[in-house]
């Protein structure tokens, strides 16, 4: 229903992911009525280094498990956006849990960007992550900024479900 509500508002796709392994997984997923979309299944993955939900669960992993799996993560570039670099994938973390923002701007695919939110269970551990995307044709990332309010209430209304 909080993922109906969003998509309701903003207009564009909106999901929630958790980690899998050195994945990200769309555990729900509530897509736009526009017909153009990038179409996930829940139960899809998606690479950790190159999207947004990705990026901020991975930044929210205490650092020795963040650190093993940056060195073993295969970055591999899905477009020239992407970060492939692991100093710059961990200056990328850094800044992202500082914010307790994640963006994607068409780092995984060309043309598609995104901004993820923590789903927090404590001061500092996230279960989960609240992202909307959208085609940079439609929306600009400013567009999808002005809409964090809605997705950082969404993330506490989640959270409330994880922490019973």
């Amino acid at each position: 229903v909080l993922l109906e509500q969003l998509v309701a508002k903003i207009g564009e796709t909106c999901n929630l992911t958790m980690l899998a392994g050195n994945d990200v997984v769309y555990v729900d997923r509530v897509e736009t009525e526009w017909p153009l979309r990038m179409h996930l299944q829940p139960g899809s993955h998606v690479p950790l280094h190159c999207s947004a939900s990705g990026k901020l669960l991975l930044s929210f992993l205490p650092k020795d498990r963040r650190e093993r799996v940056i060195e073993t993560l295969p970055l591999r570039a899905y477009s020239e956006r992407t970060i492939t670099d692991r100093a710059e994938l961990r200056k990328e973390l850094t800044i992202t849990r500082r914010r307790q923002l994640a963006i994607n701007n068409q780092e995984h695919l060309q043309g598609l960007i995104a901004i993820a939110v923590p789903v927090m269970l404590d001061r500092n551990r996230a279960c989960a992550a609240i992202a909307v995307q959208a085609p940079v044709g439609r929306v600009v990332l400013e567009d999808l900024l002005a809409f964090l309010p809605d997705l950082r209430l969404a993330a506490e209304e989640t959270a409330k479900t994880f922490r019973q």
